[in-house]
């Protein structure tokens, strides 16, 4: 992947100014209480993202979303060639984020269900 399809939402946002500096600090502090463990990629990365927005109050997820996550995502999606897989996925998330909370397809309960292995049918 190149920079501009990074999964790291701080860069997108703000990329290498000081800003992102204090970005980063404040999501190793969320994080931290939240009780997500950081697993070898920054603190402002989709796999410390995502498990973040299930943990707030709804409120606060939907303004975490609208304000960080949803505007990076719409850069990541834009540096991803159509017909990416990962550009299919980053899409398929913006669009799940931007819908009221009641109607989101991906929950929690969804993502525990697919970390159970697939079973073909036969």
């Amino acid at each position: 992947m190149n920079p501009v399809s990074t999964l790291e939402i701080g860069w997108h946002l703000f990329g290498e100014q000081y800003e992102r500096g204090e970005f980063l600090v404040n999501m190793r502090g969320r994080l931290r209480e939240a009780g997500i463990p950081e697993i070898g990629e920054l603190p402002d990365h989709l796999l410390h993202v995502l498990p973040l927005l299930d943990r707030l109050d709804p409120q606060d997820a939907r303004a975490f979303a609208d304000t960080f996550v949803l505007p990076a995502l719409e850069k990541i999606a834009a540096g991803m060639p159509r017909g990416n897989l990962f550009g299919a996925l980053v899409r398929a998330l913006t669009h799940d984020l931007r819908a009221p909370a009641p109607q989101r397809a991906f929950t929690a309960e969804t993502a525990e269900r697919a970390e159970k292995p697939i079973t073909t049918m036969g």
